[in-house]
């Protein structure tokens, strides 16, 4: 992030070139780590049958079935755990927010043209708080 708002300051001013930049990175980042910890990842046996396909659903449906069964199982067994899994799949959807709503705020209120820098410090600042919220 502190990379991609250097660059949106120095050189890239166009936001689609800026997005396209920012995927080339991730994935330049990305794909090495994943060759060199592949070779780690070996052959494993599948943990369940699959389902005939007279049981209704089919093959699709499986997964999500197992999946729903596997929540409600923490559910039971472990409640807090189940609230912490709904919150950390919203958790993404929360930041975006709150950073597209810094955007807004700061162009229409603030009257300020460079919220880059402005987004870079708020995704900065959330570290600290990260470990002072424990």
């Amino acid at each position: 992030m502190i990379l991609m708002a250097v660059i949106s300051i120095v050189a890239v001013q166009d936001v689609v070139d800026l997005a396209r930049l920012g995927q080339l990175i991730a994935c330049a980042i990305t794909l090495p780590l994943f060759k060199n910890y592949s070779k780690y990842l070996g052959e494993r046996p599948a943990l369940n049958k699959l389902p005939d396909k007279g049981g209704g659903g089919g093959l699709v449906a499986a997964g999500f079935k197992q999946i729903l069964n596997t929540f409600h199982t923490i559910g039971k067994t472990n409640p807090m755990v189940a609230r912490f899994l709904i919150g950390l799949s919203f958790v993404d959807a929360a930041n975006s927010s709150c950073l597209n709503l810094l955007v807004l705020y700061c162009q229409q209120q603030l009257k300020s043209d460079n919220t880059t820098v402005l987004v870079a410090v708020a995704g900065i600042s959330t570290i600290p708080g990260a470990f002072l919220g424990r």
